[in-house]
Order: C-alpha cells, then sequence, then structure tokens
C-alpha cells in the first residue's frame, strides 16, 4: 500500500476525529428512510471558518428525525439510568452528558448512514465552527446507528489498553459508548483553545501535504512520512483519551449489572 493511501485513510480518520469500530462489514444496502442524511459533507476539508461568537446551547437536535429523535431519547434513558444505590450507572458517562448539555459551546447530534463512511466508521466528531473569542464553538456528534448495531463484538486495535469494545452491553448502551468517546473529543478540543489550535493546524498539514505529494518517487514518500508524524502525532493523542473514556464507560455499564444480578438471585 501506497503511502498516499496510508495517509488519505488516516486523513478521513483524523479530521473526523472518530472511532472505527465495527470489524465486519455493515449488511447489504437497505432503503434508508433518511437518505438526505447521508449527503451531508463528513470530513473537514479544512481549518474550521471563524465566527462570531454567540450563545452556547449545549446539544441540538434539530438534525435528526423524528425516529432518531426517539434513538436519542433511549441513549438518555442510558446517561441517567441509577443504581440499586441511586449512583449513576455510569458516573463518566453522566458527567460529560451534564457537561455538553450545560455547555456554552454548540454540539449538534446527527445519525448517518454507514454507506459515504469510512468503513466500520461507528462515530464522529467535528468541529464545524471556531468562536475566535472561544466562549462558543460549533461542533457536531455523529452516531452511525447500523454500523453500532452490527458491529461485531471482538478485540481490535486500540491505543491505550486491550478492551473489547460493546463487549456485555445492550443495543442502548452500544450507542451510549460510542457516545462517550465522541463527547471525550469534544470537551479534548472545545474547553482547551490550544489542542483546538493544533487540530486545526494538524488538519491543514495534512491537507497541504496530501495535495501536493501526487505520484511521487519513494525518497519524496519517506520525506512526506516524517513530515506527517507530528501532525498525526496530535490526532493520536486525543484518539488515545477518547479510547480511554470509553473504556471506562463500557466497564461501567458492563460492571454495574453485577450487583443486580447478587439482590435478584440471592
Amino acid at each position: 500500500m501506497s503511502i498516499r493511501t496510508c495517509v488519505a485513510r488516516a486523513f478521513c480518520v483524523v479530521l473526523t476525529t472518530g472511532v472505527a469500530s465495527a470489524p465486519a462489514p455493515a449488511p447489504a444496502r437497505e432503503n434508508d428512510p433518511h437518505p438526505g442524511l447521508e449527503k451531508r459533507d463528513s470530513v473537514t476539508t479544512g481549518i474550521p471558518r471563524p465566527a462570531p461568537a454567540t450563545k452556547g446551547k449545549g446539544f441540538l437536535l434539530d438534525r435528526l428525525s423524528k425516529g432518531h429523535v426517539r434513538t436519542w431519547c433511549a441513549i438518555d434513558e442510558v446517561v441517567a439510568a441509577s443504581n440499586a444505590s441511586g449512583q449513576p450507572r455510569s458516573p463518566t458517562l453522566r458527567r460529560l452528558w451534564e457537561w455538553a448539555r450545560t455547555s456554552t459551546h454548540v454540539l449538534h447530534v446527527e445519525m448517518i448512514s454507514p454507506f459515504q463512511q469510512p468503513a466500520g466508521t461507528a462515530g464522529v466528531f467535528r468541529v464545524e465552527r471556531v468562536d475566535p473569542a472561544g466562549q462558543s464553538h460549533v461542533a457536531v456528534i455523529r452516531l452511525c446507528p447500523r454500523n453500532i448495531r452490527y458491529a461485531v463484538v471482538g478485540r481490535g486495535p486500540n491505543s491505550v489498553e486491550s478492551f473489547v469494545r460493546f463487549e456485555g452491553l445492550t443495543e442502548m448502551e452500544r450507542y451510549a459508548e460510542v457516545l462517550a468517546h465522541e463527547l471525550a473529543h469534544a470537551e479534548y478540543f472545545l474547553e482547551s483553545p490550544e489542542r483546538l489550535a493544533q487540530l486545526a493546524a494538524a488538519q491543514g498539514a495534512i491537507g497541504a501535504l496530501l495535495s501536493g505529494s501526487g505520484r511521487a518517487i519513494e525518497p519524496v514518500h519517506q520525506e512526506l512520512g516524517r513530515r506527517l508524524q507530528e501532525p498525526l502525532a496530535v490526532l493520536a493523542a486525543a484518539e488515545a483519551h477518547a479510547e480511554s473514556v470509553e473504556a471506562v464507560v463500557l466497564r461501567e455499564l458492563a460492571g454495574d449489572r453485577a450487583p443486580s444480578l447478587a439482590v435478584e438471585n440471592p
């Protein structure tokens, strides 16, 4: 595989800062009841455009269909669920949810078709507009229901630790795990001007290098790889953080069942 192909694949992943988690292909294409959703651009093609500061609203659901709003409400129930002692089943997920819900930043929520996404993509975080004052950035979290629903539970590559994505979770808890990953990205970047600037710089560097690489000979490819190390490292650090949060949420959701079973079967 050429370095350009490798970098192009990384470009899709790093610019969306998402998690690719379905090791098996999605099922054969069905009629999509909301075909317009898949026509939206799914990757950032450059540095987000500056926008004047506006009043933040936390989660915005206006891009969801009625059916997807019902799915979102079911995810909300997972977030709000408490254990037998009255504590959140997943304190980590609850904290991220409350941060986003009350944030001064705007977080649009979308649920998308898998057919115009990188293979296996379960979720995407993307910055749409940057507030120069740093108070009210606009971003989007995209969940891919079909890929989440049909993902095969199994060990896959991750940056932090060995965990089995989705192991022991119900369908709605799977959505919550992916949401936790994307919320971790959102908080990581939107609450840090330095990291957001690094993200924009990395996007710009990768885009410029890709557009100028052409069909260069091997020594130039080696130089391209060297120059990509720093921007890709920035994005790898963000992915490692999100995966570490995701692993904690998975353990909290799956592990909370044990006490309940003990009560029901003394």
